[in-house]
Formats: C-alpha cells, sequence, structure tokens
C-alpha cells in the first residue's frame, strides 16, 4: 500500500477484471505483514483504517482488519515533494484465507474539517455520492487500495472474518464512527505507533 493518499472523495474501482492474477503481490498470513503508507497532504488527528476485499469485489464492511489508526500530527508533508512524506508502518494479522483477486484498502476520514460543520464525530457510510448533504457521515475520505494475492488456506469466498483484535487500544472505539483528534504517540523516525503490543510495530513479514 506504498504510495501517497491524494484525491477526492471515491472508492477505488479495483481493476481485476483483465488482470492476471498471478501479477499480483503475493501475501502470506504467516508471518504477518506490515503495511506501509504515506501522506502527500497531513490532515491533523485524522485516523486511518485498513480492510480487505471479498473475492474480486469492492465490499470491505464486512472484514475491517484494524480500525481507528491514529494520526501521526507530527508528519509535516509538502504536498509534490516526496522527500518530505513519512511513511508510517503498522503490523497486521491477514485472516488465514486464500484469495486470487482480494485488496487491502486504506481510508482516512478527514476529521479535522469536521469542527468547520460543527461536528465532533461522523459516520463512513462507503455508498455515500453526496456526502455534504447527508447530516452525520464523513463528508471527505481519502481511499487507497493494493491489490494483493493472500496464500492462505480458506477460500474467501468461505470465511467470516473475526472482530477487531482484542489487543488493539482502539477497539473499543464504534467502527466506522471517526472522530476529531485520533492522534497518537510514534516513534523518533515517525514510523511506527508506540503504546501499542509489540505485535504491531514488529516487521516480520513483507511489507506492502
Amino acid at each position: 500500500m506504498t504510495g501517497a493518499l491524494a484525491g477526492a472523495s471515491r472508492n477505488l474501482r479495483l481493476a481485476r477484471a483483465h488482470a492476471d492474477s498471478r501479477a499480483l503481490p503475493a501475501v502470506s498470513p504467516d508471518p504477518p505483514p506490515a503495511v506501509v503508507f504515506e501522506e502527500s497532504i497531513a490532515h491533523k488527528g485524522a485516523p486511518f483504517r485498513i480492510a480487505l476485499s471479498q473475492e474480486g469485489a469492492d465490499e470491505y464492511e464486512a472484514c475491517v482488519l484494524l480500525d481507528h489508526i491514529p494520526h501521526n500530527d507530527n508528519n509535516k508533508p509538502v504536498y509534490g515533494d516526496e522527500s518530505t512524506y513519512t511513511k508510517t508502518f503498522v503490523t497486521i494479522a491477514i485472516p488465514d484465507v486464500y484469495c486470487e483477486r482480494c485488496s487491502l484498502q486504506l481510508i482516512n476520514p478527514m476529521t479535522d474539517k469536521l469542527p468547520g460543520a460543527g461536528m465532533a464525530n461522523c459516520t463512513y457510510d462507503p455508498t455515500c455520492t453526496n456526502c455534504p448533504e447527508e447530516p452525520g457521515t464523513c463528508f471527505s475520505v481519502y481511499h487507497s487500495c493494493a491489490n494483493v494475492r493472500i496464500l492462505g488456506s480458506v477460500p474467501r469466498s468461505e470465511f467470516t472474518c473475526p472482530p477487531q483484535p482484542a489487543d488493539w487500544p482502539y477497539a473499543t472505539l464504534p467502527s466506522g464512527v471517526y472522530y476529531v483528534n485520533e492522534v497518537g504517540n510514534f516513534t523518533a523516525d515517525g514510523q511506527w505507533l508506540v503504546g501499542v503490543p509489540p505485535f504491531y510495530t514488529t516487521p516480520v513479514g513483507v511489507c506492502v
């Protein structure tokens, strides 16, 4: 999931119909991969979410892998100058699924814009096409996707994803509801979150 977050609020359609899945990056559930992402425009206090799609479909809501990943407010990117972008790393648990055409989706609701609309939180609606007219909805959201093959054992269509990991410190926050100032503390290089269990900060597998 490398590359800067950028663009308007939209879902990125996955061009899988004519894709050769063998050319996609292969990810194994064991060891778990580290997901890497970076910002070209920083939105202070705006959290992130990582989710897994269904096989060959832009459907993510039933498989949220990690929600409410805090923002690093020390990031100060200058749009267009990639040397100023700080990469954020987080290790995630990939379900034991077999999927030739899946995608990991990263969303970033821009909650720093909420106070200007008189809001303290918002609800993410993946079907929203005219969010400013829907009260309470996250009206500005970045989306980024990475197409992957997952080399687990259970067909994706037969697998039901579990809830958020119990040891994730932010698991008690409601999924899909995002708040102003979801900020975390990070290592000196700005790359790894601190104050979370070691699993999430251990670079064991490949980076996606």
